[in-house]
């Protein structure tokens, strides 16, 4: 049995899930695809924002890494920007994308970590030759 929850072709993981792949630190990609405001607002510590709308953007497809795991996310459960991005990625290449179907609200109701900072510092050490 898989550890991930499927539908359709996008992978689903549950808030245990998402936190013991960041307890994990195998060069996870989390990628908050909500609006700037959103994210500076609180967004997961360690995610870097590209809103969907500019998710397709070549800049922003070449500053993520196809061989890492990225796990995307949005508001809560009932926002589909997350599933969109995953597909979106998926089609582009990426094949190891995960939803964090719960979002930033699952994760704030939960106790997790939170940050409210800009995401150019994370940006560019996502996109950094390795």
């Amino acid at each position: 049995m898989s550890l991930f929850a499927e539908s359709a072709s996008v992978k689903f993981i549950s808030l245990d899930e998402f936190r013991k792949l960041i307890e994990a630190n195998d060069g996870l990609v989390i990628v908050d695809v909500l609006g700037r405001e959103s994210y500076k607002n609180a967004h997961v510590k360690g995610a870097v924002n590209i809103p969907l709308a500019e998710l397709g953007e070549e800049t922003n497809l070449k500053s993520l890494k196809k061989y890492k795991t990225i796990v995307v996310y949005c508001a809560h459960s009932r926002c589909h920007a997350s599933v969109n991005a995953a597909e979106l990625l998926m089609k582009s290449g990426f094949s190891n994308v995960l939803d964090f179907k719960g979002g930033i609200k699952e994760w704030t109701e939960a106790g997790m970590p939170v940050d409210s900072s800009s995401s150019e510092d994370e940006k560019k050490s996502c996109s950094k030759k390795e």
